[in-house]
């Protein structure tokens, strides 16, 4: 718990997954659902959300290509 409490407040979100993802057996085995749980979110809670809107669109590639004649 000491390594992922460190990896939550230092917002190393790789290291936080990795360590959720290792000690998810543990806590199913001893009935830790809330603890968990808990550690789960915290640790998605680091990363962008994957459902936003991106922040600048990409530009169009035919505009690009089409603005001009051919040569």
């Amino acid at each position: 718990r000491t390594a992922l409490r460190h990896a939550v407040a230092a917002r190393e979100e790789h290291e936080a997954l990795c360590i959720v993802l290792s000690m998810a057996w543990y806590w199913m085995l001893r009935d830790l659902r809330s603890d968990a749980r808990q550690w789960s979110e915290l640790a998605a809670s680091l990363g962008p959300d994957p459902f936003a809107p991106p922040g600048v669109r990409a530009p169009a590639l035919m505009e690009g290509a089409t603005d001009r004649p051919p040569p």
